[in-house]
């Protein structure tokens, strides 16, 4: 059973959170939702200020306090005083801008719509007998719009889950908002905003349904956040015909459960203050003693797997093999808990036997294919270091509390 949790806790501030825990009660996803706004998947009519022809990148002025880094190499040329549609990539991080691209798309439930016109792509989770059906439907819905359709198409792994028409209904959503997009964002005056993302509260509700089962739960505490809670959940699960969110009926909220003890507030029933050290903590014990160490620096996260407090005994290669395995397993677990993303290099304890290093790279690939976020194992080097890529999609959790509050974290909770 899955259950997500969305509660209140001190933290520089009283701050919104929401927890994922799934089986055992064990918490993988956990983020702030009254979070600095994230520029991420943005569309603006931008304004170049100025061209690096040694770095082939343009600087964007996208609004009156934002300004991003958009590639020349892939997107084309570009003189200062251009006004492009730019779509934002990444958020802002460790001084860095953000990111831009001119290819734009729109992500709905069932689909991901682009420019790269003609193209059908669907999802490396869906495979067999379902991954031909929903090609074939989604030639069959691109080909009844004809040469209007224009876009290319990535059929997500929730569309196996979908009837046809709830797939038609969000398709013709999703050309309908780009073409608005397209038609009218190059008379807009430089800086306009043409499209933004939904809330980090919505967007939570909107990926746990994705995957919702009959026995899952959202948990929620207030009379306003139950209400709004359920607002988001009929808008992302009833689209009539038309695209349009219409309301569901009482019965199909029934999961959404409100916590009601003014004694025990529910942050603190689910331990979230006790999650945020977690993240903000370098080192992260494993129930065999074992421990992980975990650094984020300016170019990669390097992660450490130690013995610790394990006593390798007789059978040392044996205990050697179960502490890589057990450490694989949780290694998954913190790079979702912590949303650690980008180059990722992980030093296991060195095995002697080939089968036993293949086991560990297949069990590590296995762990990581339930992650929602795009991640690979790519490689081991001959060093025996673990290769790994995570997609960036918003900043680490850790970057997005207070100053303060991970100030004084570092100096509690580094041993």
């Amino acid at each position: 059973m899955r259950r997500l949790v969305i509660a209140s806790v001190p933290c520089g501030g009283t701050e919104l959170w929401a927890a994922l825990l799934e089986e055992e009660g064990v918490c993988v996803s956990f983020e702030p939702l009254h979070q600095r706004e994230s520029l991420v998947g943005r569309i603006y009519a931008g304004y170049v200020e100025n061209v690096l022809k040694n770095l082939d990148a343009a600087f964007v002025r996208l609004d009156k306090t934002h300004k991003g880094y958009l590639p020349l190499k892939k997107e084309g040329a570009h003189r200062p005083g251009d006004l492009p549609l730019v779509q934002v990539l990444t958020d802002p991080s460790r001084g860095k801008p953000p990111r831009l691209t001119e290819s734009l798309s729109l992500t709905g439930r069932f689909f991901v719509l682009n420019q790269k016109a003609g193209t059908i792509g669907i999802s490396a989770k869906i495979v067999g007998a379902e991954r031909e059906r929903l090609r074939e439907t989604a030639s069959r819905l691109t080909d009844g719009f004809g040469e209007s359709f224009g876009y290319g198409l990535i059929v997500r792994t929730q569309a196996v889950s979908a009837g046809e028409e709830e797939l038609a209904a969000e398709l013709n959503e999703l050309k309908g908002r780009f073409d608005q997009i397209l038609t009218f964002g190059t008379m807009r005056k430089a800086g306009s905003l043409l499209y933004q993302p939904d809330s980090p509260f919505r967007r939570v509700i909107a990926d746990f349904l994705r995957q919702a089962g009959s026995s899952d739960e959202i948990i929620i505490e207030g009379d306003e956040m139950l209400r709004r809670c359920r607002e988001e959940i009929s808008d992302c699960r009833c689209l009539s015909r038309d695209g349009m969110p219409s309301p569901l009926p009482e019965e199909s909220l029934a999961f959404v459960r409100q916590y009601r003890d003014p004694l025990l507030p529910l942050g603190s029933l689910y331990r979230f203050r006790k999650t945020i050290d977690e993240i903000l903590n370098t080192r992260v014990w494993l129930k065999s003693g074992a421990y992980l160490m975990i650094e984020q620096t300016e170019a990669f996260v390097s992660i450490d797997v130690n013995t610790g407090k394990c006593l390798a005994g007789k059978e040392k290669q044996e205990t050697f093999r179960r502490i890589n395995l057990e450490a694989a397993a949780e290694i998954a677990r913190q790079l979702r808990l912590r949303n650690l993303s980008g180059m990722i290099l992980v030093d296991f304890i060195k095995m002697k036997r080939e089968e036993e290093r293949n086991e560990l790279i297949q069990a590590l690939d296995r762990y990581v294919r339930t992650d929602p976020v795009p991640c690979e194992v790519v490689d081991i080097t001959g060093l025996g270091i673990v290769e790994m890529t995570r997609k960036k999609i918003r900043p680490p959790v850790r970057e997005l509390l207070p100053g303060e509050e991970r100030k004084t974290a570092g100096l509690l909770l580094t041993d």
